[in-house]
């Protein structure tokens, strides 16, 4: 069964679970030990980013065709550039990170072991990225892609709905001018004088950054995120 999220994991309490809690620091946490839960392994979980436009449905059957799929997770907030899946086993998630390439309509996926990257931030290509709008027109994306192809001819881009609004995703070929771009505002400016905005993607590492909880009337557990005391080994 696919657990579907929104911006959190949700796990439901059962008779096989074992909760623990405990005081960290002041503040309540719970420790959780899952026999049978949603998520049960980490080292099974997959990032997969560019996938602003690609819809979830989509991006399900394509993973499924390299095995049994546990769940997606992934972070319904604007500016969201990947999602989460998680393999049954490590056989099948080394099945996906060991293909080459994946694609779908076009769009190559960037693939990496979620583990793996949250000790290795500078591995993502999501620092090469930014959202600018919101894009009202296609004179709107054509003056904003001519403006910064002036910087990075080989820019990609894509638009993208957040909120029922259009903005395009620009991956430009190195963080320093996008790191530029951000400190010194630089942007077009339409010809009716309208600014736009810019916006970083959400990091995966602001996904586990969180705080550990327990808020459900349904008796259900929710995790928001890792601390530095709650780490992904003791989830396993």
């Amino acid at each position: 069964m696919v657990n579907y999220s929104l911006s959190k994991f949700i796990f439901k309490r059962g008779k096989n679970s074992i909760v623990h809690f405990a005081i960290v620091s002041s503040v309540a946490v719970v420790l959780i030990y899952f026999p049978m839960i949603s998520i049960s392994n980490l080292s099974f979980c997959i990032y997969i980013g560019n996938t602003t436009s690609i819809d979830d449905k989509t991006l399900f059957n394509y993973c499924s065709r390299f095995g049994t799929i546990r769940s997606i997770l992934f972070e319904k907030e604007k500016f969201c550039d990947f999602h989460l899946i998680e393999f049954s086993n490590d056989e099948q998630s080394q099945r996906f990170l060991n293909q080459n390439n994946h694609e779908i309509d076009r769009i190559l996926l960037d693939i990496k072991s979620y583990k793996h990257l949250l000790i290795h931030h500078d591995i993502l290509n999501i620092d090469r990225k930014f959202y600018i709008g919101p894009i009202l027109n296609s004179k709107d994306e054509h003056t904003i892609v001519q403006f910064y192809k002036a910087i990075d001819p080989t820019l990609q881009y894509c638009l993208s709905e957040q909120n029922n609004q259009v903005y395009l995703l620009i991956e430009f070929n190195n963080r320093q001018s996008v790191t530029r771009i951000f400190e010194k505002q630089t942007m077009p400016i339409t010809n009716e004088y309208r600014k736009f905005s810019l916006y970083k993607p959400i990091h995966p590492k602001e996904f586990v950054n969180k705080l550990i909880s327990m808020k459900n009337k349904q008796n259900q557990i929710h995790i928001h995120g890792l601390t530095d005391q709650i780490t992904e080994t003791m989830l396993m």
